[in-house]
């Protein structure tokens, strides 16, 4: 249970996602290299990955297919759900 009347879980919730964030996912990433497609969605208003960082991924990356969006951060779901939702048919059987 993360909330309730007595007890409020938030704090160590938070702390798990953006510990997660933080650690080097190089390794993960390569793991998956020619064996899974990979789309990365990213929008330049994204706080945790500027575009100086991004630019980054992207060269030592280029296998991976980066679709940017100037006018999004990280609700970029939201406001591009079409393009999502391409990228997703994508991968269903016809």
């Amino acid at each position: 249970m993360a909330l309730s009347e007595t007890h409020s879980a938030h704090d160590g919730f938070s702390r798990t996602v953006l510990g997660a964030q933080n650690g080097d996912w190089t390794e993960d990433v390569s793991a998956i290299k020619g064996k899974l497609p990979v789309i990365f969605l990213n929008g330049t208003d994204d706080p945790q990955v500027p575009p100086e960082t991004l630019a980054d991924f992207q060269r030592e990356h280029d296998w991976i297919d980066f679709r940017v969006y100037d006018d999004a951060g990280q609700l970029i779901f939201f406001r591009h759900w079409p393009d999502v939702i391409k990228v997703l048919e994508g991968f269903l059987d016809n």
